[in-house]
């Protein structure tokens, strides 16, 4: 392999040297670019480790009142460290605002009112509407991050415009989320209790099915892909959140229609229904939502889902239903933690900032010791250097030994 090209001290930007071997065109910096014997033009352009191109935006609710505020300080300056010279825009309550503008953590400060000032006024239900909340959080953003600890507020990220985001809680419940750290240091009693319907309760005609997911290629349509389990409730304000996963190369995903609905009495008595879109991104989570009322205390409710059209390519994914009365009279309290919240809510940034991190980016600041850092290791002295990972998770990926080898000697 022709030898890679090392930058002198005095060089002011990244060197570039044509080479003379059949399949190397040129070694510039961080990029290697490959072409064919005999042939003019760029076969392939390898880029190792570039930095992003521009300033990344960052969306980052904490919606709670003044105390959980303060405890959260910690890992919301860890993260304005952590993404340095990125724009970070926080949502927080009104009340917060001051303590968010004197501590420095935010390029730009928005309010919502998710709650009440006073907590113990709070119903259940956000304060300002759905679509105040997407005009506050309008814009398009890298990474949106909710960093409360309980679940309340997760579902707001679903109306966000944001390439990742993150959040404590659990897949099943919340399939929109990228970035998840698990919630299995606190749990919230909840009266009456939230419901997870988890897909084997259902009756299901989607041709691959797991315990914690149904998956259907599409291969059986114009019929309701799913329905059941005729789960009793009490009367009452009701959301219905189903999660689901579409997978399609295809960006605005045309030639199928799917609707979600709650039924009662076998289905005859529909009580909530809601056509699904998924925007402009091609492979994208979304919590279908319904509201709806229950005035027949105790009767049996069906959650559906059908679909009719036939996408090609298209894979859509579902892991079960979520139900939460929205017109409780108590309200949940915490468990006994392992973590505090504050320390919850550092583990979470620190994750984010793990799989955030551009590649070839270095974990800890340029000069700083790593003797002692868990998995480190220091590379041998050398001017030249060439790293190849002939082996991949399946047999299907990989190239083979033999062509390795030759690659390695030439």
């Amino acid at each position: 392999m022709a030898e890679a090209v090392e930058p002198r001290a005095e060089d002011k930007g990244p060197r570039s040297r044509e080479s003379d071997h059949p399949f190397l065109a040129r070694v510039a910096g961080n990029q290697i670019v490959t072409r064919r014997e005999g042939r003019d033009g760029d076969l392939a352009v390898f880029d190792f480790g570039a930095a992003p191109s521009r300033r990344r935006s960052l969306l980052v609710l904490k919606l709670d009142h003044i105390g959980d505020f303060l405890m959260a300080l910690p890992a919301l300056q860890k993260l304005r460290s952590a993404f340095r010279g990125d724009r970070i825009t926080l949502i927080c309550g009104p009340w917060n605002a001051p303590f968010a503008r004197a501590a420095g953590i935010a390029d730009d400060i928005r309010v919502f009112n998710f709650f009440p000032e006073d907590g113990s006024r709070w119903s259940g239900a956000p304060v300002d509407s759905l679509e105040t909340f997407r005009a506050v959080a309008a814009g398009r953003f890298d990474l949106a991050l909710d960093l409360r600890v309980d679940e309340d507020t997760r579902f707001l990220l679903a109306h966000v415009d944001a390439a990742q985001k993150a959040g404590i809680g659990a897949r099943d419940k919340h399939p929109f989320l990228d970035v998840l750290l698990p919630a299995q240091f606190a749990r919230r009693h909840s009266d009456p209790p939230a419901v997870l319907l988890d897909p084997y309760r259902f009756q299901s005609r989607m041709p691959f099915q797991r315990p914690i997911f149904h998956e259907t290629d599409f291969s059986v349509t114009n019929a309701h892909l799913l329905f059941g389990p005729d789960h009793a409730l009490p009367a009452g304000r009701f959301r219905a959140t189903w999660g689901l996963r579409l997978r399609t190369p295809i960006r605005r995903f045309p030639g199928v229609d799917i609707v979600v609905d709650v039924a009662r009495h076998s289905g005859r008595d529909i009580v909530g229904s809601r056509r699904i879109s998924w925007g402009r991104r091609a492979d994208s989570p979304m919590a279908a939502e319904i509201e709806f009322t229950n005035d027949e205390p105790g009767a049996p409710h069906e959650f559906r889902l059908h679909a009719r059209g036939r996408p090609l390519w298209a894979r859509l994914r579902f892991f079960g239903v979520w139900i939460e009365q929205l017109d409780r009279t108590s309200f949940p309290r915490f468990r006994p933690s392992e973590l505090h919240v504050g320390e919850q809510l550092s583990l979470l940034v620190q994750l984010v900032e793990e799989r955030a991190r551009p590649t070839g980016e270095p974990a800890w600041p340029p000069g700083a010791p790593t003797q002692g850092l868990p998995g480190s290791f220091a590379w041998p002295k050398a001017k030249r250097r060439v790293v190849m990972a002939p082996i991949s998770n399946s047999r299907v990926r990989d190239w083979g030994l033999n062509n390795y080898a030759r690659l390695a000697q030439l």
